[in-house]
């Protein structure tokens, strides 16, 4: 698993948000999120934003999976 959809699923879990709900939310299938928590795929940087904004988190964040205080 890399490091980007590790955080991905890190954030997702503690926002108690699950694989299919997110998809939805983000316009794409449960398989795909699916597999950039597995490292099987990443998503683009237009992705990678639009998962930060539904996370409530930076783009920072999402990358180095560091949550900011505040």
């Amino acid at each position: 698993m890399n490091q980007v959809g590790k955080n991905i699923k890190n954030f997702r879990e503690k926002k108690k948000v699950t694989q299919e709900e997110m998809a939805q939310a983000l316009f794409m299938t449960r398989q795909a999120i699916s597999n950039w928590e597995n490292g099987k795929t990443e998503p683009d940087i237009d992705t990678l934003q639009k998962i930060a904004d539904f996370l409530n988190i930076t783009m920072e964040e999402l990358i180095y999976g560091v949550k900011k205080k505040g």
